[in-house]
């Protein structure tokens, strides 16, 4: 028998600082199934051992089609940014191959560049991946979007940071909430 335990949604908006915030993957504020093909939302997991903190989020059917950004379900992080600018993405992530190897994400909604990811580099270990386009934000709340696009890519940790860090290992410690 196998239980799995969710971990509850995230209290207060994580706090950028310096200009970049971190984030656990299963701290969430939201995980919504939205208009999935599948059905499913992302799932909390401990399987694949190396993951920071308490565990990671994927989705868990190895059984389902490709999402669309327009309806993938999605994890949501909110965020209290103080310094505006032009920001940098990162996961750390897990895939199998190259048909695990791709997400969504945006901002407040709207998605930032195409498919992210989708590369043929680092298999079966966790690897930091640098989206290939930046976004732009503002001074205030913004939501940001985790959506799923391919079966088994699992999100251990999300960077978005504008000072050029480059996170290695484990990365930075997990910002703050409010």
């Amino acid at each position: 028998m196998t239980i799995t335990v969710n971990p509850p949604a995230g209290t207060g908006a994580f706090q950028e600082s310096g200009g970049q915030v971190v984030m656990e993957a299963e701290n969430f504020d939201s995980n919504d199934t939205r208009l999935d093909p599948a059905g499913e939302n992302y799932t909390f997991a401990t399987v694949t051992g190396g993951y920071v903190d308490a565990g990671y989020m994927y989705p868990a059917s190895e059984d389902l089609n490709n999402s669309t950004w327009a309806n993938a379900a999605q994890c949501t992080y909110e965020i209290d940014f103080t310094n505006p600018g032009t920001y940098t993405i990162w996961l750390r992530r897990y895939c199998d191959d190259d048909g695990h190897n791709s997400c969504h994400v945006g901002t407040d909604g709207v998605q930032v560049g195409g498919t992210c990811d989708n590369t043929n580099v680092g298999f079966s270990s966790w690897h930091w991946h640098e989206h290939d386009i930046t976004v732009s934000i503002s001074a205030g709340r913004v939501t940001f979007n985790l959506r799923r696009r391919e079966r088994g890519y699992k999100v251990d940790r999300i960077v978005i940071t504008k000072n050029g860090n480059t996170p290695s290992g484990a990365g930075p410690p997990e910002s703050p909430r409010s």
